[in-house]
């Protein structure tokens, strides 16, 4: 009876651990959980919907950077569609400045993808979707930024109100990366360069 009890007590233990990494994402058991259950779910969508779920209630919003790490890893061997899944859960926590510290290593591949789907995005989606570019762009991740537009005196912040100068934005990022340059000197461009149109840093 004894051993009976040791041993219900040593799992509502295990178990009442299992359930604190998993729901608490920062720490470094929460990583062995998470890749576990990246390979035995087996479905990109449905684990990185439910990661910035717990990621909302336990931590801010904020991506563990060796979660953020794992994910930006598997990017390079995933399926086209994984890819995509992938790049819209950078973009999904991009739109409350949560894309963490990794996402712009994928350089070329992530705004590639990117910029080919652009137009299935709702006008919050793009926000997001423009802030990953950019942040690829300068391999760094943009502070709290906001696009604006400048029309005489007035600043205009752009959201889903202003859809026409979120199409231009659009024109001009699309136009930039037409261009016929190797990445390196691509990204040295500023798309917005000579334009109304900035990103606004705090």
């Amino acid at each position: 009876e004894s051993f009976v009890r040791s041993l219900i007590l040593a799992l509502l233990i295990l178990l009442l651990v299992s359930l604190f990494t998993y729901f608490i994402p920062d720490n470094p058991i929460s990583l062995v959980f998470f890749k576990a259950e990246w390979c035995l779910r087996n479905n990109t969508d449905a684990t990185l919907k439910d990661l910035g779920k717990r990621l909302k209630m336990n931590n801010g919003g904020h991506i563990p950077w060796q979660i953020d790490l794992f994910i930006s890893e598997k990017y390079s061997v995933a399926s086209k569609a994984d890819k995509c899944k992938i790049a819209d859960f950078y973009i999904s926590q991009a739109l409350s400045s949560r894309e963490g510290g990794c996402f712009h290593k994928l350089g070329e591949a992530l705004i590639d993808n990117i910029i080919q789907r652009i137009d299935e995005y709702n006008l919050d989606e793009v926000s997001g979707a423009l802030r990953i570019i950019e942040g690829t762009r300068r391999k760094a991740r943009l502070y709290k930024a906001t696009l604006v537009y400048k029309n005489g005196n007035e600043y205009i912040v752009l959201s889903k109100n202003t859809h026409e100068l979120i199409d231009k934005v659009i024109e001009l990022y699309r136009n930039w990366w037409k261009t016929n340059l190797i990445v390196e000197n691509k990204a040295k461009i500023d798309p917005l360069e000579g334009t109304d149109y900035f990103w606004c840093e705090p």
